[in-house]
Protein backbone atom coordinates (compact mmCIF):
# COMPACT_ATOMS: atom_id res chain seq x y z
CA UNK A 1 0.00 0.00 0.00
CA UNK A 2 1.54 3.83 -1.05
CA UNK A 3 2.50 5.63 2.44
CA UNK A 4 0.04 8.27 1.51
CA UNK A 5 -3.11 6.30 2.11
CA UNK A 6 -1.38 3.38 4.28
CA UNK A 7 -2.89 3.68 7.92
CA UNK A 8 0.74 2.51 8.81
CA UNK A 9 3.31 3.44 6.92
CA UNK A 10 5.94 2.80 9.54
CA UNK A 11 4.88 -0.61 9.99
CA UNK A 12 5.09 -3.36 7.73
CA UNK A 13 2.03 -5.93 7.60
CA UNK A 14 4.66 -8.53 8.01
CA UNK A 15 2.89 -12.56 8.79
CA UNK A 16 0.18 -10.60 10.52
CA UNK A 17 -1.71 -8.51 8.12
CA UNK A 18 -4.88 -6.85 9.96
CA UNK A 19 -7.90 -7.58 8.15
CA UNK A 20 -9.62 -4.37 9.47
CA UNK A 21 -6.77 -1.98 8.28
CA UNK A 22 -5.16 -2.83 5.50
CA UNK A 23 -1.48 -2.32 5.14
CA UNK A 24 -1.59 -2.48 8.95
CA UNK A 25 0.09 -5.56 11.00
CA UNK A 26 -2.18 -7.06 13.78
CA UNK A 27 -0.33 -6.04 17.06
CA UNK A 28 1.94 -8.92 18.42
CA UNK A 29 3.98 -7.14 21.36
CA UNK A 30 6.12 -10.18 21.68
CA UNK A 31 6.40 -10.85 18.19
CA UNK A 32 6.25 -14.94 18.47
CA UNK A 33 3.49 -14.91 15.59
CA UNK A 34 0.37 -14.92 17.99
CA UNK A 35 -1.71 -11.99 17.98
CA UNK A 36 -2.01 -9.92 21.23
CA UNK A 37 -5.66 -10.89 20.58
CA UNK A 38 -5.39 -14.47 21.12
CA UNK A 39 -2.36 -14.49 22.69
CA UNK A 40 -2.43 -16.32 26.49
CA UNK A 41 1.42 -14.55 27.31
CA UNK A 42 1.04 -11.29 25.55
CA UNK A 43 3.99 -10.03 26.92
CA UNK A 44 6.33 -13.03 26.97
CA UNK A 45 7.53 -14.71 23.77
CA UNK A 46 6.26 -17.78 22.79
CA UNK A 47 5.48 -19.91 19.76
CA UNK A 48 1.87 -20.31 18.16
CA UNK A 49 0.09 -24.11 19.65
CA UNK A 50 -2.94 -25.84 19.18
CA UNK A 51 -3.71 -25.99 23.13
CA UNK A 52 -5.53 -22.91 23.81
CA UNK A 53 -3.78 -22.52 27.11
CA UNK A 54 -0.61 -22.49 25.96
CA UNK A 55 -0.93 -20.65 22.89
CA UNK A 56 1.73 -17.37 22.52
CA UNK A 57 3.31 -18.42 26.34
CA UNK A 58 6.87 -19.85 26.51
CA UNK A 59 7.15 -23.87 26.05
CA UNK A 60 9.87 -26.05 24.61
CA UNK A 61 9.66 -24.44 21.37
CA UNK A 62 9.63 -20.34 20.71
CA UNK A 63 9.90 -18.10 18.15
CA UNK A 64 12.94 -16.12 18.19
CA UNK A 65 13.41 -13.63 14.88
CA UNK A 66 13.15 -16.08 12.20
CA UNK A 67 14.02 -19.16 14.45
CA UNK A 68 11.96 -21.37 15.54
CA UNK A 69 14.57 -22.48 19.39
CA UNK A 70 13.55 -25.97 20.51
CA UNK A 71 15.11 -26.17 23.68
CA UNK A 72 16.12 -29.65 23.85
CA UNK A 73 18.16 -30.30 20.58
CA UNK A 74 16.20 -33.20 18.29
CA UNK A 75 18.20 -36.78 18.80
CA UNK A 76 19.38 -39.07 16.05
CA UNK A 77 20.72 -41.81 15.69
CA UNK A 78 22.71 -41.08 12.71
CA UNK A 79 19.92 -40.40 10.51
CA UNK A 80 16.80 -42.04 12.41
CA UNK A 81 15.31 -40.00 15.09
CA UNK A 82 15.49 -41.17 18.76
CA UNK A 83 12.31 -41.53 20.35
CA UNK A 84 13.80 -38.99 23.19
CA UNK A 85 13.40 -36.61 20.75
CA UNK A 86 9.41 -37.60 20.12
CA UNK A 87 7.87 -35.05 22.89
CA UNK A 88 9.56 -32.46 20.96
CA UNK A 89 8.67 -32.94 17.61
CA UNK A 90 4.98 -33.28 19.06
CA UNK A 91 5.07 -29.59 19.80
CA UNK A 92 6.79 -28.45 17.05
CA UNK A 93 4.12 -30.67 15.05
CA UNK A 94 2.07 -28.62 16.67
CA UNK A 95 3.71 -25.09 16.35
CA UNK A 96 3.69 -25.83 12.95
CA UNK A 97 0.02 -26.44 12.52
CA UNK A 98 -0.92 -23.04 14.17
CA UNK A 99 1.91 -20.68 12.63
CA UNK A 100 0.41 -18.35 9.44
CA UNK A 101 0.01 -19.93 6.39
CA UNK A 102 2.22 -16.79 4.77
CA UNK A 103 5.40 -18.98 6.89
CA UNK A 104 7.65 -20.60 4.97
CA UNK A 105 9.22 -23.39 7.06
CA UNK A 106 13.10 -24.56 6.40
CA UNK A 107 13.81 -28.00 8.02
CA UNK A 108 17.95 -27.52 7.76
CA UNK A 109 19.78 -30.56 8.80
CA UNK A 110 23.42 -30.58 10.52
CA UNK A 111 25.72 -32.90 10.95
CA UNK A 112 29.45 -31.04 11.99
CA UNK A 113 30.94 -34.42 13.61
CA UNK A 114 30.90 -35.97 10.34
CA UNK A 115 34.70 -35.96 8.74
CA UNK A 116 34.33 -36.20 4.84
CA UNK A 117 32.23 -33.09 3.92
CA UNK A 118 29.97 -34.58 1.20
CA UNK A 119 29.11 -36.98 3.76
CA UNK A 120 28.40 -34.16 5.81
CA UNK A 121 26.35 -32.61 4.05
CA UNK A 122 24.58 -35.52 3.01
CA UNK A 123 23.87 -36.51 6.64
CA UNK A 124 22.25 -33.27 7.24
CA UNK A 125 20.07 -33.90 4.01
CA UNK A 126 18.66 -36.77 5.57
CA UNK A 127 18.44 -35.22 9.32
CA UNK A 128 16.46 -32.33 7.75
CA UNK A 129 14.17 -35.29 5.75
CA UNK A 130 13.71 -37.27 9.06
CA UNK A 131 12.34 -34.34 10.69
CA UNK A 132 9.76 -33.34 7.97
CA UNK A 133 9.06 -37.43 7.09
CA UNK A 134 8.45 -37.57 10.94
CA UNK A 135 6.02 -34.36 10.35
CA UNK A 136 4.62 -35.64 7.56
CA UNK A 137 3.37 -39.35 8.82
CA UNK A 138 1.86 -37.34 12.16
CA UNK A 139 -0.60 -35.41 9.96
CA UNK A 140 1.02 -32.43 9.19
CA UNK A 141 -0.79 -30.69 6.15
CA UNK A 142 1.28 -27.75 5.14
CA UNK A 143 2.27 -25.76 2.13
CA UNK A 144 5.66 -24.14 2.32
CA UNK A 145 7.62 -26.82 4.58
CA UNK A 146 10.73 -28.04 2.85
CA UNK A 147 14.04 -29.16 3.69
CA UNK A 148 17.88 -27.85 2.61
CA UNK A 149 21.48 -27.90 3.86
CA UNK A 150 21.73 -24.29 4.63
CA UNK A 151 19.07 -21.31 6.04
CA UNK A 152 17.03 -19.58 3.23
CA UNK A 153 18.43 -16.82 1.56
CA UNK A 154 17.97 -13.24 3.42
CA UNK A 155 18.60 -15.30 6.54
CA UNK A 156 22.01 -14.39 8.44
CA UNK A 157 22.58 -17.30 10.07
CA UNK A 158 24.41 -17.48 13.59
CA UNK A 159 25.79 -20.57 14.46
CA UNK A 160 23.82 -22.43 17.25
CA UNK A 161 26.10 -25.00 19.37
CA UNK A 162 22.67 -26.10 20.46
CA UNK A 163 22.34 -27.77 16.80
CA UNK A 164 25.65 -28.84 15.12
CA UNK A 165 24.31 -32.69 14.97
CA UNK A 166 20.32 -31.52 14.77
CA UNK A 167 18.00 -29.24 12.60
CA UNK A 168 17.25 -25.86 12.57
CA UNK A 169 13.69 -24.10 12.00
CA UNK A 170 13.85 -21.71 9.66
CA UNK A 171 10.99 -19.34 9.67
CA UNK A 172 10.62 -16.69 6.13
CA UNK A 173 7.65 -15.31 3.79
CA UNK A 174 7.38 -17.77 0.52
Amino acid sequence: MPDASDPCPAEAPDWLPDPARPGCPLPDRDRDLVPDASDVCPAVGGAPHEEAPLHGCPGAIRVDGQRLRIDEPLVFDIVRLRRASYPALRELLSVLRTLPAAVRVTIVGHAAAEPDPIGRLQLAADRGRAVLSWLEAHDLRREHVVTATAPPAGVTAVPDPATVESVDIWLTRP
